[in-house]
């Protein structure tokens, strides 16, 4: 409806839906295809309705029935049910609707297969050895087996087969169930393989040894087999691996190794290598170093040396400055310049090693001194006590202070508290008893000057509320020993007597100042 006022220009419409149609709304239940399940008891199967109707009946042919929307039902055997489903709604013209479909249940195969794998002996031939195998289980339309090899079987239930090489060989067999439309594989390695290992003595080369007896010498089996046995040639034995005999004697031995393994083709296995053991040089030498005194200068030292050693072939004496001296046993060498000089002796024995003794030599002369340094001349202008420390220079081992007033100090950096104003000559004296000079001394002076005393008044009335036409503010310098005084009013105004008398006329905040003392108001 619309209605209009021209008077005031206004319009306004108002509606509502009226339905004039009559439900004509029925219960329809729809099921699934028939359908077919391959399993194995119980046999469980889910139903699902379409959710079209709020109430459902379910019949499973079995004399199960439901009322849920998606039932599961537990079919106990085989076979063929006519399920019933009714879909309800008491707000329909027609309130039920029933539909039905079949269930066919059949026993799913079972696929299981048995292999027969023997074990293969070691060191024999895994081509005469066979291989079983059988299907055991039920319901298979087909097998197919695959030995691995390229070879094929097809529809045998059992067999027995000979491998014609060794090796490592994957076995399946594939089954089928045509009526559920059902495959499945099993498969197993099987190693037709045989151990041909071998126990293998593996002995080092020939070897020469130079030592001292007793002549201990160490010996190392490979370590592939778990047992050995050592014959070391000088009557000793030995069962571990890796062992130390000690031979008691120099000269030659064929040792022989046995590498044993129980679960080898062969078991053991022999092996020799020699062994020469020699008996080893000795290197000994002697250095007779003189020693130069300090603050002594030679022109000249002789050093004495000596090899004592055995079985070598030939030396050579380096005498660090360019000279060497071979073959000789005993030496006596003089130095003429002064320096530091590696002096070695370096041998050579039959059993082709050398070594090297080195000592060295220090020709320098110790012509250190002892040297004490003073500070600048020192002013102190304070108040008692006057304490001073002090400092000395250098690594002098030790020194003596006297500080001029009577007393002393041992210290390397010591204070000293003074009594009194005054001059004071300060001694210090650096020591060292193994220098040259064994000490030296300087002076220095100390000035000691009693601090003077800054001090000041400020004396003034507060103004009284309501303000003054001006102020009164009376200064007075109360302190000693200032040389020149200087007030500052904090207004720009400067005086220089030591008592002012000085009137504020304008109101304010001043900081009034004298020679580093403030006073503020």
């Amino acid at each position: 409806m619309t209605a209009w006022d021209f008077t005031c220009n206004n319009t306004n419409t108002i509606s509502q839906v009226v339905n004039f149609n009559s439900t004509f709304s029925t219960a329809t239940a729809t099921v699934p295809p028939d359908t077919l399940l391959c399993s194995s008891p119980p046999f469980n199967m889910d139903f699902t309705s379409n959710g079209s109707t709020p109430d459902v009946f379910w019949d499973f042919g079995d004399g199960n029935t439901s009322t849920l929307p998606n039932p599961t039902n537990a079919f106990a055997d085989s076979g063929t049910y006519q399920v019933m489903f009714v879909a309800i709604d008491s707000t329909t013209c027609n309130i039920a609707d029933t539909a039905y479909f079949t269930v066919d249940l059949q026993q799913a195969a079972v696929f299981n297969a048995q292999f027969n794998v023997p074990t293969i002996p070691p060191c024999s031939d895994p081509t005469l050895i066979p291989l079983n195998a059988s299907f055991t289980g039920t319901g298979a339309d087909s097998l197919v087996w695959d030995l691995g090899d390229g070879t094929i079987y097809t529809d045998s239930t059992s067999f027995t087969y000979y491998y014609a090489t060794s090796g490592i060989y994957t076995v399946s067999m594939t089954a089928w169930d045509f009526t559920c439309n059902n495959t499945n594989t099993v498969s197993q390695v099987v190693n037709f393989t045989s151990s041909f290992s071998t126990a293998t003595a593996t002995a080092p080369n020939d070897t020469t040894i130079c030592s001292t007896p007793p002549y201990n010498m160490d010996f190392t089996s490979d370590g592939s087999t778990p047992d050995v046995f050592w014959n070391f040639g000088d009557g000793n034995t030995s069962t571990l691996p890796n062992p130390t005999n000690a031979f008691a004697d120099s000269g030659f031995y064929q040792v022989m190794f046995i590498a044993i393994d129980s679960t080898t083709c062969n078991i053991a296995d022999t092996a020799y290598f020699d062994v020469e053991i020699i008996q080893a040089p000795t290197f000994i030498a002697s250095f007779n170093l003189p020693v130069i005194p300090p603050c002594s200068d030679p022109d000249s030292v002789t050093v004495n040396a000596n090899f004592s050693g055995s079985g070598i072939d030939s030396l050579v004496w380096d005498m660090g400055d360019g000279t060497q001296i071979f073959d000789s046993t005993s030496i006596a060498y003089n130095y003429t310049a002064e320096g530091i000089y590696n002096i070695s002796v370096s041998a050579w024995g039959f059993c082709g090693n050398d070594t090297t003794i080195s000592e060295v030599f220090n020709f320098n002369t110790d012509s250190s001194l002892a040297v004490a340094y003073a500070p600048e001349d020192t002013l102190l202008c304070t108040t008692p006590p006057f304490d001073i420390g002090f400092n000395s220079y250098g690594s002098n081992p030790s020194q003596l202070w006297d500080f001029g007033d009577g007393n002393t100090s041992t210290d390397p950096n010591p204070n000293h508290v003074f009594a009194d104003t005054g001059n004071y000559v300060v001694t210090y004296i650096a020591i060292d008893s193994s220098s040259c000079n064994i000490s030296d001394t300087v002076e220095f002076n100390v000035t000691l000057l009693q601090a003077e005393q800054f001090s000041a008044e400020l004396n003034f009335d507060p103004p009284p509320p309501c303000g003054i036409d001006s102020m009164l503010v009376e200064l007075a310098f109360t302190g000693t020993g200032a040389d020149s005084l200087i007030w500052d009013m904090g207004n720009g105004d400067v005086f220089n007597d030591s008592n002012v008398n000085y009137y504020y006329t304008v109101p304010g905040t001043y900081q009034v100042a004298s020679n580093g003392l403030r006073f503020r108001m």
